[in-house]
């Protein structure tokens, strides 16, 4: 069934960038939130679509949006900062958009925040697991730093700015120096003489980091400027401890190693999308990944270089993959031309056999229509622009209970959806749809 469409959600005057669910612990319910390409964001009260809160968050387009703490909302733009703010003091927010144009916004309360200097010299999100903070490298856009910020010593301490305590543990790691180091390690083991050497690196190389999404705390992927896939796993070094009691009993426990930082290691490499550069990645029990192709890959977690890697393909039979998000039945994909379409995912008999993924619905916005004149040998030919909105994000709400304080509340959450698809164009608007 096609989705239904339950409202949308208006006041960017700039093409939406990215959408994030917001779990509002106040008041034990999802929210949204939004960011444009000029640096403003808007926190919405899905029931009421209105904002909470509005503000500008950088001073350019924003590239990453996403939830890290119960109060605490991570954004990452393109003025080369990432912005931590903390979201449990919404009541005195501005929620009033800028007029059009307007960039001034010292008249309008901002959160309270913490900044991190990043590079932001392409268009590859941050991600964020467990105090790692994982960003394309100071000094190489093609390589990735991993920062601790919120270690777990200072969980204690009563503000964001003492909480806070900013130090790289991985610095400009390079993927094909790693790929190499992996690959000859493995032939080494199998006892091939054959080592991958730096003419075929350079050569080879991978281009800039794409997209960037954390697993666990110790496995992350990163999709490439070439088409490649690359898994790493980040192990910390730790060591056994054992502490002898007055009464002589022994208890034993890991302690991180002092002045030791994590080590990274490649664990997964695959080549299916080249030569089309990764634009999108989704992890749900598998990887799933979108190129500038027409393929959908799916691919299996697995520990070692060394192990075969498992990928399921579908045909999408449309090239430009711009986002994708996912349900444990339903896969749901951004276009390029501005079409989203569903796809179910149908289990097998067997777990050894493809799942299936059958086309389930499409939905679509189309922009007004404009027809110009243009003298064609004496005769008028009426040409038209474009016919789709350009839709740049996806993200889905699921059902949530809500502590309602007054009557009011509770009857506009009976009229809530239960499961929204957030969808954010390029004309400023973000439309939800039930699903």
């Amino acid at each position: 069934m096609e989705p239904l469409q339950k409202g949308a959600l208006r006041g960017h005057k700039n093409p939406i960038t990215c959408t994030a669910v917001f779990k509002d612990h106040k008041r034990n319910c999802n929210t949204l939130v939004t960011s444009d390409n000029e640096g403003w964001v808007a926190w919405w009260n899905i029931s009421t679509k209105r904002p909470l809160g509005v503000w500008r968050a950088h001073s350019n387009s924003i590239l990453s949006v996403l939830q890290i703490d119960h109060s605490l909302l991570l954004t990452h733009g393109k003025d080369s900062c990432v912005r931590i703010w903390v979201l449990d003091q919404f009541q005195g927010f501005s929620k009033t958009f800028p007029a059009e144009g307007h960039t001034d916004s010292q008249s309008h309360r901002w959160p309270e925040y913490v900044e991190i200097p990043v590079n932001t010299l392409n268009f590859c999100n941050v991600c964020y697991l467990d105090g790692k903070l994982i960003t394309p490298a100071t000094q190489d856009s093609n390589n990735f730093d991993i920062y601790s910020i919120f270690p777990e010593s200072a969980a204690h301490l009563p503000d964001i700015d003492s909480q806070l305590s900013l130090r790289r543990i991985v610095a400009n790691a390079d993927p094909l120096a790693l790929h190499k180091k992996a690959v000859n390690r493995e032939n080494a083991s199998n006892g091939i003489e054959f080592e991958i050497s730096d003419e075929n690196s350079k050569r080879d190389g991978f281009g800039i980091m794409m997209k960037v999404v954390f697993v666990s705390p110790t496995l992350f992927y990163i999709g490439y400027e070439s088409g490649h896939i690359i898994g790493f796993s980040l192990t910390e070094h730790k060591s056994k401890v054992s502490v002898r009691s007055k009464e002589g009993s022994s208890k034993s426990f890991e302690a991180s190693l002092i002045n030791r930082d994590p080590s990274v290691e490649v664990v997964y490499f695959s080549a299916f999308h080249c030569p089309h550069p990764i634009t999108a990645l989704f992890y749900q029990d598998k990887l799933y990944a979108g190129s500038a192709g027409k393929r959908l890959s799916v691919h299996t977690k697995q520990t070692s270089i060394a192990e075969e890697p498992v990928i399921d393909s579908y045909n999408l039979k449309v090239a430009g993959v711009q986002d994708i998000t996912l349900l444990p039945e339903l896969a749901v994909v951004a276009f390029w031309n501005g079409v989203v379409k569903g796809y179910e995912i149908q289990a097998m008999e067997s777990e050894n056999e493809q799942h299936e993924l059958k086309p389930a619905w499409k939905i679509s916005r189309d922009v007004p229509r404009i027809s110009t004149l243009e003298p064609n040998n004496g005769q008028k030919e009426s040409q038209e622009l474009p016919s789709k909105v350009k839709a740049n994000t996806l993200c889905i709400l699921e059902n949530s209970t809500v502590s309602h304080s007054n009557y009011r509340d509770l009857v506009r959450a009976r009229q809530a959806s239960p499961r929204l698809l957030a969808v954010g164009y390029a004309d400023g608007v973000t439309i939800m749809y039930e699903i």
